[in-house]
């Protein structure tokens, strides 16, 4: 296994605008350490007084070093094929993709975080910041708060936490691929059970409060990036999910009116925006008609009961046979709550091709 223990020391400041300025990489091909780079770093921005006092780095100091983009291929070459390891990964993943970004470029790369692997395998202990750790394990640890002394201690503290009892297994549950990586660990493991299909998903805090109920086409995908960094940064109702429901579907339709359904019945904090074209409708041939949708498996349907162009009720059954009598229709579908949305959802259906109509006498 390939590994780039990696740290970072930033400019500091708003959220997306750090920049880095000290950076140390080692490369270990199996528990070879067959290559490194450290650097100061020219941030070409301001570094915020905090940030000198921690690091010691001072404004003086990165000038005349290189900037990022000088180095950008450097850190490419010793983190490819590799696992990137940092001590709270989230923070120097971030900010090497927020860097790659600025150049046009898309870094990815799988991770895994020392801080969770260390909580797994090292349970009760008071602390698990990298000096509180290090001096736990005997570890040695050099010029604390600067990119190469944070390093070759992480470096040090996997080779420990490896060693350990049931690593492997906690080493392959941890490893992230790219694109979990811009989550935090208690939704990763959230994300990566979502079905990667249509239909319906319900967010809950730990209260069992509903947050947001809205719908996808592809599920794992849409909620990933509701959870991602960036979205939690602009709404901060998605850091406290903690449970994900599902409700897979084929139907836009169903999927779009059981949202409003939803909403109408458990008001969640976060309500669900729906964009809404209404140039024309779909035409029903008679007064009472039934509209025919993909259900949730092969050989159902979701079905719609249409009373004077509205949705009166909804539902699934097997149509190997056909169900045109209103009074059991009614039995078996579920009421629909009457309102604007759904007969303006409804509208925008119409050029939607897969779907049939019948009428009922």
């Amino acid at each position: 296994m390939n590994y780039a223990i990696v740290d970072i020391e930033s400019t500091g400041g708003a959220f997306n605008e750090e920049g880095i300025i000290d950076i140390a990489i080692l490369r270990y091909e199996g528990n070879e350490l067959t290559d490194q780079f450290h650097s100061l770093i020219d941030p070409e921005k301001p570094i915020q007084p905090f940030v000198c006092k921690l690091t010691g780095i001072s404004p003086s100091m990165v000038q005349g070093a290189p900037k990022f983009y000088q180095v950008a291929k450097r850190i490419i070459e010793l983190t490819e094929d590799a696992i990137l390891v940092a001590h709270n990964t989230q923070f120097d993943y971030k900010i090497l993709q927020l860097e790659f970004d600025r150049l046009g470029y898309s870094f990815e790369r799988r991770t895994l975080c020392t801080v969770e692997l260390s909580q797994k395998l090292l349970p009760g202990l008071e602390s698990y910041k990298l000096g509180k750790l290090t001096k736990e394990l005997g570890i040695p640890l050099s010029d604390r708060h600067r990119a190469l002394g944070d390093a070759e201690a992480t470096a040090l503290l996997l080779k420990v936490l490896i060693s350990k009892d049931g690593a492997e297994k906690e080493l392959e549950y941890l490893t992230y691929s790219e694109k979990e990586s811009d989550l935090k660990p208690s939704h990763i493991h959230l994300v990566r059970k979502l079905p990667e299909a249509t239909g319906v998903y319900k967010l809950y805090n730990a209260k069992s409060e509903l947050l947001e109920c809205g719908h996808a086409k592809n599920i794992k995908n849409h909620v990933s990036n509701l959870l991602s960094s960036l979205s939690i940064h602009q709404n901060s109702i998605y850091k406290s999910v903690k449970r994900i429901e599902t409700e897979l579907c084929e139907s836009e339709l169903y999927n779009a009116i059981r949202v409003l359904q939803v909403q109408f019945s458990l008001k969640p904090k976060k309500r669900f925006n729906l964009k809404i074209n209404t140039s024309s409708a779909i035409s029903f041939p008679s007064e009472l008609s039934l509209l025919i949708d993909k259900g949730r498996t092969e050989g159902e349907h979701a079905v719609f009961l249409i009373e004077n162009q509205r949705i009166k009720a909804m539902g699934f059954y097997d149509l190997n046979y056909q169900m045109t009598n209103k009074e059991v229709l009614e039995k078996r579908l579920s009421p629909v709550t009457p309102n604007k949305l759904n007969e303006l959802i409804l509208s925008t259906y119409r050029s939607k091709k897969n779907y049939e109509i019948v009428s009922i006498e």
